[in-house]
């Protein structure tokens, strides 16, 4: 038992991501939101809870999916987005808009737990991933913003993810650009190259939250243990 005490504490303080892009992203902010997150959970005695539904989230049909993919393309699409080029070209553009593409359906799941995590602190009633996750992605982003916790959708953009999903952009090799456009076709954004980079290479940091977040409630409800176990001799009766 010491040991994985042991193990948890060496997790939370020291495990981070080190591609080195990441200096470039949010991902220090995330961690240390997703940190101010857990402290909420702490203080409102909810770890048990945060417990109970990521159980819940491992058991759902998302989880297998995510964990498929994740060991057959999404380590490999990490490795791709920490290679930097002299120039970036249309092949390059192609695969990043099809890693774009392909973590937009992973954030919609990362969105979900973060709602339910977040209804955690402010609830006394049960929460459920899966009541999370029908509420769809346009009312879990709406969520997340109006409860103060927005620093968990700054890296997604619903104007690139919704013209992926309906194949309504065009790639422009003369002018190096990609214009993207809405479901309305007013609500149109044209991005370089380079910023079709660092909005994939943004994306890609804040998931790798959701690692972070299934570590450090494991860790934390394990350490709870052992705040329980010391206080044991304190709740002894010496009479008995």
């Amino acid at each position: 038992m010491d040991y994985l005490f042991q193990v948890c504490e060496e997790l939370l303080r020291d495990f981070r991501f080190d591609w080195r892009y990441l200096r470039d992203t949010k991902y220090t902010e995330y961690l240390q939101s997703l940190e101010k997150l857990m402290v909420e959970l702490k203080k409102e005695q909810k770890m048990s809870k945060a417990w109970e539904v990521i159980n819940e989230f491992k058991n759902s049909q998302d989880f297998y999916p995510l964990l498929q993919a994740t060991l057959q393309r999404l380590i490999k699409h990490y490795e791709f987005l920490a290679r930097d080029f002299p120039k970036i070209e249309k092949k390059q553009i192609d695969r990043y808009l099809e890693i774009y593409e392909e973590l937009s359906g992973h954030y919609e799941k990362f969105i979900s737990l973060v709602v339910a995590l977040i209804q955690l602190t402010r609830r006394n009633t049960e929460i459920s991933y899966e009541d999370a996750r029908k509420r769809g992605l346009y009312q879990n982003i709406r969520f997340v913003e109006k409860s103060g916790w927005e620093i968990f959708v700054s890296g997604f953009n619903r104007k690139i993810r919704n013209a992926m999903v309906h194949k309504t952009y065009k790639v422009d090799i003369l002018k190096e650009t990609v214009e993207f456009v809405d479901r309305n076709k007013t609500n149109t954004i044209t991005l370089t190259f380079q910023e079709i980079q660092k909005e994939t290479r943004g994306l890609a940091a804040l998931l790798l939250i959701l690692p972070h977040a299934l570590i450090s409630i494991f860790c934390l409800a394990v350490l709870s243990m052992r705040e329980m176990l010391d206080n044991l001799p304190d709740q002894i009766n010496p009479e008995v």
